[in-house]
């Protein structure tokens, strides 16, 4: 069959799942084989992390390696079965760096470790923010809530007027 144009897509964060990629480990020696080298390279278990229960994979440093890594082992599957090449690929927020990946840009392990780091630092920086925003509501939880209507009125109206 011959294609024209065709292009990759690539998840982003919330596409993990217990059991991902399972079916790969189970029937593929290039799943086997990525998934040690990422576990080496980041020094947990990517084995345990995908197939086991566990809290961890619910966390974003250890959520985007995992859905980068399973989603670049599909794509090594695929491209050892048939001789397809996208003309492009996309990805949404993580699936970027999946894309990138996939094109050679980004080696797939140094992409796995970069994600790694993205996922701390996202992790870090919303550590508080249920707080905050706890704090926010609590201090003006004595607004009445005809007012917090009118803003909202008004502000709709405003953007309405001035076409933004």
């Amino acid at each position: 069959m011959s294609f024209k144009k065709i292009g990759f897509i690539f998840p982003g964060q919330g596409s993990q799942s217990i059991g991902m990629g399972k079916d790969f480990f189970d029937n593929s020696d290039i799943s086997k084989k990525m998934i040690e080298k990422a576990s080496h390279r980041l020094g947990f278990d990517f084995e345990a992390l995908l197939f086991e229960e566990n809290d961890k994979l619910g966390q974003t440093q250890y959520t985007q390696p995992a859905i980068l890594l399973v989603s670049c082992i599909a794509l090594e599957i695929f491209k050892s079965k048939c001789d397809i090449s996208p003309k492009f690929v996309l990805g949404h927020s993580l699936g970027e760096f999946t894309a990138l990946s996939a094109t050679g840009a980004l080696d797939i392990f140094d992409a796995v470790k970069l994600v790694n780091k993205r996922g701390e630092l996202m992790q870090k920086a919303c550590e508080n923010i249920n707080n905050q925003i706890r704090r926010f509501l609590d201090t003006y939880k004595s607004v009445p809530s005809w007012f917090c209507d009118l803003y909202t009125l008004y502000w709709n109206f405003h953007k309405f007027t001035r076409g933004k």
